[in-house]
């Protein structure tokens, strides 16, 4: 079944950056947990976009690290691994620090609303903590995962994999949605490749945001979306998501790019749901283009598979054309 919402046809949201009216802000709202040096540089990206009504929230081992105005921090003191198969009220031997974020959360979050936990595997502040800041919640776990071909369908695997497939798949177990990215360059390392991930994630995360604040108006609705994310729901299995963000010149290359990646292992033509995002300036692509590659992409597609798309045309767009997309995998 090809599910494509009968909002489809392009159109201007809210202006990024413009102040938007106070009603919509009312009826728009959003919790960002970013943990480590990932979540910090992805927080820091989406404070861009002058979204409001949002709940920031930095975990980080040091919190004077560099975190704008506007973001609350907890410090992760301690360990925090393992710490989300403990059973609460019975935890009086957690850090203080997870104490506190529990706390916070319930004091703060805004429940019924979007809530996503950004996290790089890669960092072991992102291994400890991402499962429990996703535990217990609605949360979507929108987290970068290294070596992900190896931790999905795991055979062989040395001591650092085996340490992130046990973290992973405790993600897994107490989280209803993961939505993973895996790096296409694994070799590069360093500040450059932790960026360029986090900025993908953000602009997953950033446009999925735009497309549903409004209130009644949005052009894609939570609730809806979250159903999409979250169904079928299988008791002590998760809803795992591989996805991947490119941009490129014009929409024809930013697909291609996307499909590249998650064809790896066969995900995207084994897929039985496909989530897919189209953004762009108003005006430098038109419906025809998207039908054209959509109609390229389902031809690919298990002849069952459901596909949910929303295209994003905005007046301010400064980076050519953005495809996101994410696949459900069968594994989780």
């Amino acid at each position: 079944m090809f599910m494509i919402p009968e909002r489809i046809r392009p159109k201007p949201l809210n202006n990024r950056g413009a102040e938007g009216d106070k009603e919509k802000e009312r009826e728009f709202g959003a919790n960002i947990i970013g943990v480590g040096d990932n979540g910090r540089e992805a927080i820091h990206c989406l404070l861009r976009e002058g979204f409001k009504g949002i709940r920031w929230l930095g975990l980080h081992r040091n919190p004077q690290n560099c975190y704008p105005i506007g973001v609350d921090v907890i410090a992760t003191y301690g360990s925090w691994a393992g710490i989300e198969n403990v059973v609460l009220p019975f935890g009086g031997g957690m850090p203080k620090s997870v104490l506190q974020f529990y706390r916070y959360r319930k004091r703060f979050f805004q429940t019924g609303k979007p809530s996503f936990v950004l996290a790089d595997f890669a960092e072991s502040v992102g291994r400890d903590a991402a499962p429990v800041a996703a535990a217990d919640s609605y949360a979507i776990a929108v987290v970068a995962i290294p070596f992900i071909e190896k931790i999905i369908a795991p055979n062989a695997l040395d001591f650092i994999e085996a340490k992130l497939y046990w973290r992973f798949q405790s993600l897994c177990q107490h989280t209803r949605v993961v939505i993973a990215m895996d790096d296409d360059v694994p070799s590069r390392i360093g500040e450059a490749r932790n960026k360029a991930m986090a900025k993908r994630q953000s602009d997953f995360v950033g446009d999925l945001l735009h497309s549903i604040q409004g209130g009644a108006n949005a052009a894609l609705h939570w609730q809806e979306v979250e159903k999409f994310f979250s169904e079928p729901r299988r008791w002590g299995r998760c809803n795992l998501w591989r996805a991947w963000s490119s941009v490129a010149g014009d929409v024809r290359s930013a697909m291609a790019d996307v499909r590249r990646v998650l064809s790896c292992g066969g995900a995207l033509e084994e897929a039985k749901r496909v989530f897919l995002m189209i953004t762009g300036k108003d005006g430098e692509f038109s419906l025809m283009e998207v039908q054209d590659v959509v109609d390229a992409l389902t031809a690919t597609l298990d002849e069952e598979a459901e596909v949910m798309l929303h295209v994003n045309c905005e007046k301010e767009f400064a980076d050519g054309v953005r495809v996101n997309m994410a696949v459900r995998l069968d594994a989780g």
